[in-house]
Order: C-alpha cells, then structure tokens, then sequence
C-alpha cells in the first residue's frame, strides 16, 4: 500500500500503528494516571496529560525520529517539536490519542489516533486515521485513499475511500461533537439548523470526522473550535476523496502552525450538501 499512495502515507500508517501498539500494551490504571499538564495552555476543557495520551505520542514521535525527516511537529501534548534532518521540510501534526475523555471513564468507544502530514506551504500531502477499538482504519496520500483494517503497518482489504452521495439537507447523518456540556451548547446554537434537519447525529468529531465523511458513514461533519492537531492530522483524507471542506462561512481552510489557533470546520460529502449547509448557518446568524 505504501507503492500505491506514496511514501508520506507509509509514514502515517506507521505512526498510528506504533500508537495502537502503544496503546494495547498500556494498562488501563496507568493510561488513566495524570502525567502532566498540556504544553501549551490551549485547552481548558482538557487542561491534563494521562498515561494513554503520553504513550500514544511517545509511540509516534519516536517513528518520526527514526524515519529521519525534516520535520516540524504539532502534537496534542507536546506541543511544537524540531526533527531538523536534511531534506524537504514538512510539518506532522498529530493527535495522538483522540478520546480520552472517554478512556478516563472506562468508556470503549471512539477512540482514535490521527497523523497528518503538510508541505511547508500548509498542503496536505499524507493522513492517517485509526480506530484503536477496532482496528480500521483511512489512509490517503498523492490525492487518493483507502479504508480497510491495519495489520501491524499493512492495510489490508483495502476499499477505495469514497463519501456518500447524499445531496440534501433533510434527513442527513450529521457528526458534530455534543459529550460536554460547552461543546453542546455551541452546537445548539451555532448549527442548530443542521441538528434540526439530520436524520441521525453522531455526536464525535474531530480527525475521525473527516475519516467519516470520507468513508461514507456520516454525510455532514461541523467541527467548531477545532485545534490544528484536530483539523490538520486528518483532513487530508477527506480531501482525497473528494468532499468538500470549508470553514463554517465557506472560506477554504488555512493551515497555521500554531497551537493555540483554532477554526471552524464544515466537511460534506457533495458540494450540493456544502452549499445547502452553509446557506442553513447563513439564515441561522442572521
């Protein structure tokens, strides 16, 4: 697979999968236990570092290091940190362990890790999106990915990424992120036309809902407030594969290499669902 989508998607598939293996070496005790306080104070809803978090990006830096790239790093708990090397600069941006508010309650379900590569110029080149629960996963690389499952850093039964087709508004399946209370009320009021028209909400986000749209599970992904490590480690699969993506007043996407900078993110699977979204979140502000 590597051949297929180039040698930044490789890269990707490998950082993840250092991470899964991270992770299911971890007991659960000591991937619940503080570690440390953010790097940065970017996020207040999340100011903690546990264990799960720690070994999730150790696991992936260390795949960075010894791949010997020029790399700038954007990661979830770290921060920003240097891999100077001869070559092509890139930046990776990472989100090492997406969901640990649930793993903080012994609750199995969305979680994630996610890696993104970017030309100097902010240009995804490469991204990865795994499911630590069950092992799948979304790749993509030179404009093109793949869903399938990931056997140490091999996909297998590889299926073309591709999103849904839905065109319309009413009775779409939306994912936008509703488990705590401010997100939830950001929700309401920011895209509560798009809530009220969905015909099923997923209520996650984050990287894995550009896997999502891509793949073809949910239709319409808004992410609000969303980080670089949220945005820009997954985006690039759903560009691969054709969605439209936006900020929440139909402005492309712009990569800042900073971490306390945040965006708006509207992702659907047609630009005929793009278009009647943001005229729903127009007639909403007014």
């Amino acid at each position: 697979m590597g051949a297929t989508l180039g040698a930044w998607a490789e890269l990707c598939l490998q950082a993840v999968a250092a991470a899964g293996e991270a992770v299911a070496r971890l007991g659960e005790a000591a991937g619940r236990r503080v570690v440390a306080a953010h790097a940065e104070a970017y996020r207040a809803d999340d100011p903690e570092t546990i264990g799960v978090d720690a070994a999730a990006e150790g696991a992936i830096l260390e795949v960075v290091r010894r791949a010997g790239v020029n790399a700038t790093v954007l990661s979830e708990e770290a921060g920003e940190v240097r891999v100077p090397r001869a070559g092509q600069p890139v930046f990776i941006v990472v989100d090492p362990f997406d969901g640990s508010a649930l793993y903080r309650h012994g609750i199995r379900a969305f979680w994630y890790s996610a890696v993104g590569i970017l030309a100097a110029d902010g240009r995804p080149l490469a991204a990865a999106c795994l499911d630590l629960i069950h092992g799948t996963v979304e790749v993509a690389g030179e404009g093109k990915g793949f869903t399938g499952r990931l056997e140490g850093t091999t996909l297998r039964d590889p299926v073309l990424l591709r999103p849904s087709g839905v065109t319309a508004l009413a009775g779409a399946r939306l994912e936008v992120y509703l488990m705590k209370p401010a997100f939830l009320r950001a929700a309401l009021d920011r895209a509560g036309p798009l809530l009220k028209a969905a015909g099923f909400v997923l209520p996650n986000g984050g990287p894995p809902g550009f896997a999502d749209v891509a793949a073809g599970r949910v239709d319409l992904y808004v992410g609000l407030q969303q980080g670089p490590t949220e945005i820009f480690s997954a985006l690039a699969l759903a560009e691969a594969a054709g969605a439209t993506v936006t900020d929440l007043t139909g402005r492309p996407l712009r990569f800042v290499p900073d971490m306390a900078a945040t965006g708006d993110i509207l992702c659907a699977a047609t630009a005929a669902l793009h278009r009647e979204a943001l005229q729903a979140l127009r007639a909403n502000r007014r």
